[in-house]
């Protein structure tokens, strides 16, 4: 550790925690009071002034964009408190990675974060760099561009998606979904029942990962990461 940085301990959580099956909770529960501490010999141990990784996985892709934050583990993880400390990401290093190892794909140019010039707080936010394919019309702004009785069928027009997959492989506007198996015969393909594409809809077999800023200055001490 370099003169003058202080280390930070953090948890580090990697494990996709399904909230809808865990031991410790279920759908609509408090994580805070439900889910336990991460085990000391799991945490992370980070230094003020320096990038680190960061990334989470989805199940059922509802779009919109994401941030992350730190609350001091000794106060209560509000969201005031989170807001106190959000932290700015390398808008550069945005990367997907899936999770069998078998592919990682940088984002780059296609990467979105908004900043001050449109936060409120002027925090910065990523964008989910995967779209949405919408099971419905329900909610489009123009459902007229998105027409049938469904949009998740082959050849499904451009306007149910949210916007351009970033791999360019995806296949969802020329042959609709790929086959939704349950695990283990699911593999890479593996979904809840609505089906994804290859970096589209609901993308259940890797992460988003990013690398955020640790402030210069920040307290040594023990911290929760937040995301949101």
């Amino acid at each position: 550790m370099w003169p003058g940085w202080r280390r930070v301990r953090l948890p580090e959580d990697w494990r996709r925690i399904d909230l809808l099956q865990h031991e410790h909770g279920g759908q609509g529960h408090d994580g805070v009071v439900t889910l336990p501490p991460t085990p000391v010999s799991e945490r992370a141990n980070w230094t003020a002034g320096t990038f680190v990784e960061v990334a989470w996985g989805m199940r059922y892709n509802h779009g919109g964009g994401y941030q992350y934050r730190l609350c001091p583990a000794s106060e209560p993880l509000t969201e005031e408190c989170f807001r106190r400390t959000p932290l700015r990401f390398d808008t550069s290093r945005q990367v997907l990675k899936w999770d069998n190892g078998s592919l990682q794909f940088p984002m780059g140019s296609r990467a979105i974060f908004v900043d001050g010039h449109v936060t409120r707080d002027g925090s910065q936010w990523a964008r989910n760099p995967l779209p949405r394919i919408w099971d419905s019309k329900a909610g489009l702004h123009d459902p007229h561009v998105c027409p049938g009785p469904t949009s998740r069928a082959a050849g499904s027009p451009p306007g149910c998606m949210a916007f351009t997959p970033p791999c360019p492989w995806d296949s969802y506007m020329t042959t609709g979904l790929l086959p939704c198996t349950s695990p283990p015969e699911g593999g890479l393909h593996k979904c809840d029942g609505n089906g994804m594409s290859q970096c589209s809809s609901d993308w259940v077999v890797g992460v988003i990962s990013d690398h955020v800023y640790v402030p210069d200055g920040l307290p040594e001490g023990e911290y929760v990461l937040g995301w949101r």
